[in-house]
This record gives structure tokens, C-alpha cells and sequence, in this order.
């Protein structure tokens, strides 16, 4: 299985395909896509395994659904990048060439 992020980064993929990758039907996907003896190939990163494609699900779904909060509420963008939705992922996820702030705003555009 081909995925278009490794267990560094945020998100590794074309941002022509961020819009469908963010929708809440793809993310409820991703687990059903794996099981215990499947092998990940991440565009950047080490192979991984269903339990990596859970965190990468768990970690879009959060981030997801805390920055339609603060969208919902009224926050711009930079607001809402400001509020850090991702903190609790940035050790895991933040040490890819995007910025939290980045993937904050590209979320943001598709929620």
C-alpha cells in the first residue's frame, strides 16, 4: 500500500489531493485500508504498518475536527494556525519539511 505521508511529517502529498484527503469519508477510510499484514510505503520514511496508518487516522481526524471548531467559531486562518490545533502532534508528526502552521492552514481551507 502506497501512502503520501511518513511517520514524520504532517502531510507528503500533492496539495491537489489535500482537498479529498481531508474530507472526514476519506479519513474514516483509512484504517479499513490495512490489516495486520499489510506494509505502508510512505513517499518519505521508513515502511510502516497498520498501526502507523491508525496513528496518521487519528491524528488528521483530531486536527481536523479542532480546526472546524475554531473555523466554525470565526477564527481566520492565521487565528486559528495561532491556537496550535496540532500540538499534541507536532513531536510525531511535525519533522517533515511542513510546518504545523502549514498544515494548519491547508486543513483549514478544506473544512
Amino acid at each position: 500500500m502506497l501512502a503520501g505521508a511518513s511517520r514524520r511529517s504532517f502531510l507528503q502529498m500533492s496539495l491537489t489531493a489535500v482537498g479529498v484527503a481531508l474530507t472526514p469519508r476519506w479519513i474514516a477510510a483509512q484504517p479499513l485500508l490495512a490489516d495486520s499484514t499489510t506494509k505502508i510505503i510512505p513517499g518519505h520514511g521508513p515502511l510502516g504498518a497498520k498501526s502507523d496508518l491508525a496513528a496518521y487516522h487519528d491524528m488528521l481526524s483530531t486536527v481536523r475536527e479542532k480546526v472546524a471548531v475554531l473555523k466554525k467559531q470565526g477564527l481566520s486562518e492565521q487565528e486559528t494556525a495561532a491556537k496550535k490545533p496540532t500540538a499534541e502532534f507536532d513531536a510525531q508528526w511535525g519533522k517533515g519539511f511542513m510546518s504545523a502552521d502549514v498544515f494548519t492552514g491547508i486543513v483549514y481551507r478544506t473544512v
